[in-house]
């Protein structure tokens, strides 16, 4: 018996002891895999898991787990009820900071930042339905801050071995990298995109056959075509003749060199439209790309500046001349004068041809000082209500001496009623002698010229026709620029700078009218029409023309000249002698104000830009001493504006007289003082 029991219980001893074998030979083939999770799964305490020991595992469980841990893909498993996880290395990476404390806990309590996202996935696994999601957004705390994920994955419910749902089985794919570099390129792109189409310059994407990949809306717009016309053709095909011009040479050298180059040429259209294009291509990848933008508007501008300097220095060369012509004379004059002669009328003869040299030569100064004020913003209009037929009249006076000279038929036709405009009378009337003066010199000898009037309900206009020479279309789109002129003719005796219609352009303008010229060609003669505002109302007054001319007292006047031009002041002195004045002349501004102080003239003529002391310091001084406060002060300079007589009127002056002095208004003023 005891025998029988002895070996009973060796028996027992045997077969427990091969359990246990079995039982880590189980366990040690669970966690047989060479990974670091396969070796932290056999150092975990799992009998105190809800799982329990490995060997009491379920068969499916045991299955599966050394399936999960050899894999490279991220796996887990979460069984039974507690949802125990096991992960392996793949997963591990995912799990970041989380792991390894999340091996053997609940599945939900390792992910709790997302437990409520992810709970119906699982109940729907534990309740035996495959759930299979891609690309899934996942906000996770798994480096201690919650951060963008995306995932996808298969949640696979496993059965036990009674067939009942014992846990799921998940594979997945962390796609976070991917999604974020695509979002990057669709970023780029969008960014490129927006570029591409808010850029001010074209942009067409070749291949190296030059087939079209893509254009923006800038390209589109310049060449007039639609994106469908555009994308995948051929672009030599698109746009014939390029391709064997300075385009496709530009291409071809692109491709060849692999370097950025840059051209401007001018293509024309089927249309007939001609464009600048500044065109900069450049090699990317095997193909290239083109960047191109209109630049008509600027290769005009540039060729205007170019015609505007050439005629800057036509203009310049004519200023010389025109200046040389009233010189010749007068030097002749001056020449004649110094021989001994007493033959008056020679003498006579001689002095009004130097009068007329001289206005000549101010009627130039003044217009060139005109338009250089006019573009300067620097005239200011006196305006009042202004009969037009008044100012063609007064035109008409000014301009009949050169229109009977030239034996020219001048016709006025004026509407009845009135034709009144605000504006500035003296301007109005500058405006319609240049037109006149314009029309009389470029017509030929025996010409006509009509002046009408036209009177409408909100504007008056003003026609000047000629029959002369007529302009081209070019000359009539540039005929009030400055210093534009009609092609040079031999014949230059009715002399002109050339630039009176620029000085009317502006006129006008600042009258809030309109000008404009127009010629049917070479021979056909011109049209220049003013359009101005119409004022309605009373009909304005007509002026009294004032020639300036009265009898003189015969009282004689003490007058000081100071000028340090000593032939303008001695010129100036002779013509007030002979005029029957005391005269006494001093060349420096210290000199003058003794003299002034000692004698006490009537009149002091001050030249303003004396040295050490200029005219207005010395008006000011004179000013300051009350022996000279009934003293006229004539102020003699070579500057006129506005400014100019307002500075020479604060100092003290009464008078402000523009060099070369008019002796009828040097005259006129001097007669006022001796009628005193």
């Amino acid at each position: 018996m005891r025998k029988e029991l002895g070996n009973r219980s060796g028996a027992a001893t045997i077969g427990a002891s091969l359990e246990s074998t079995a039982q880590m030979n189980r366990t040690s083939f669970l966690f047989s895999a060479g990974t670091s999770m396969a070796a932290r799964c056999r150092e975990y305490p799992w009998a105190t898991s809800a799982l329990g020991e490995p060997h009491t595992w379920d068969s499916a469980l045991q299955t599966l787990v050394p399936i999960i841990l050899a894999s490279n893909q991220p796996m887990f498993v979460a069984w039974g009820d507690s949802r125990t996880l096991i992960y392996n290395d793949a997963y591990a990476a995912i799990l970041a900071d989380k792991h390894p404390d999340a091996l053997g806990k609940d599945l939900l309590d390792v992910l709790h930042e997302i437990s409520d996202d992810i709970l119906p996935i699982v109940q729907q696994a534990y309740n035996g339905i495959p759930v299979q999601m891609d690309e899934i957004e996942v906000w996770l705390e798994r480096r201690g801050y919650r951060e963008e994920t995306h995932f996808s994955f298969f949640y696979s419910p496993v059965r036990d071995e009674q067939g009942d749902i014992g846990g799921f089985f998940c594979a997945c794919n962390e796609t976070t990298a991917q999604v974020f570099a695509e979002r990057r390129i669709a970023q780029s792109e969008a960014h490129h995109r927006g570029v591409l189409e808010n850029m001010d310059e074209g942009f067409t994407l070749f291949d190296r056959d030059f087939t079209i990949l893509e254009v923006n809306p800038t390209a589109l717009r310049l060449v007039g075509l639609t994106r469908e016309q555009m994308v995948g053709q051929n672009h030599w095909e698109l746009f014939p003749g390029t391709r064997d011009g300075v385009v496709g040479a530009l291409y071809q050298r692109v491709l060849a060199e692999q370097r950025p180059l840059l051209l401007e040429h001018l293509y024309s259209f089927p249309d007939g439209r001609e464009v600048w294009f500044e065109l900069r291509a450049f090699p990317v990848g095997d193909g290239l790309a083109a960047l191109y933008r209109d630049v008509t508007d600027r290769k005009l501008a540039e060729q205007e500046l170019r015609e505007a300097n050439q005629r800057k220095d036509e203009f310049l060369a004519m200023l010389a001349h025109e200046l040389r012509n009233p010189l010749a004379p007068i030097r002749a004059a001056a020449d004649v004068l110094a021989m001994p002669s007493t033959d008056e009328s020679r003498i006579r003869r001689t002095s009004e041809i130097i009068s007329r040299q001289v206005k000549h030569m101010t009627s130039l100064v003044d217009d060139l000082l005109d338009v250089s004020r006019v573009t300067r913003g620097l005239v200011v209009l006196e305006k009042e209500r202004v009969s037009l037929k008044w100012a063609a009249s007064t035109a008409i006076e000014q301009v009949r001496p050169l229109i009977e000279a030239r034996k020219h038929h001048l016709t006025l036709q004026s509407p009845p009623g009135n034709a009144d405009v605000s504006g500035d009378p003296k301007r109005l009337v500058q405006v319609l002698t240049n037109l006149l003066n314009n029309a009389a010199k470029f017509t030929p000898e025996g010409g006509h010229i009509v002046l009408t009037i036209e009177a409408e309900d909100e504007k008056v206009s003003i026609t000047v026709a000629d029959d002369g020479i007529g302009m081209s279309t070019d000359m009539a789109r540039r005929a009030f620029a400055l210093f534009s002129q009609a092609e040079r003719a031999s014949d230059r005796s009715q002399g002109g700078l050339g630039i009176g219609l620029a000085l009317v352009k502006s006129l006008v303008e600042l009258h809030a009218g309109t000008v404009t010229a127009t010629s049917a060609g070479a021979g056909a003669g011109s049209q220049f029409t003013v359009c101005l505002p119409r004022q309605r109302g009373e009909p304005s007054r007509a002026r009294d023309v004032d020639d300036g001319t009265r009898d003189a007292p015969s009282r004689k006047l003490r007058v000081l000249i100071v000028d340090d031009n000593q032939d303008a002041a001695t010129m100036l002195e002779m013509f007030l002698a002979a005029s029957g004045h005391t005269v006494m002349t001093e060349h420096g501004s210290r000199q003058g104000l003794e003299r002034a102080l000692a004698d006490q003239p009537d009149v002091c003529l001050l030249d303003i830009g004396l040295p050490d002391m200029d005219g207005n310091e010395l008006a000011r001084r004179l000013r300051e001493r009350p022996e000279m406060e009934q003293t006229v002060l004539i102020a003699v300079t070579g500057y006129g504006q506005d400014s100019d007589r307002q500075s020479t009127a604060a100092a003290g002056f009464d008078h402000h007289l523009v060099k070369p002095i008019d002796p009828l208004v040097l005259t006129r003023i001097l007669a006022a003082e001796k009628a005193r």
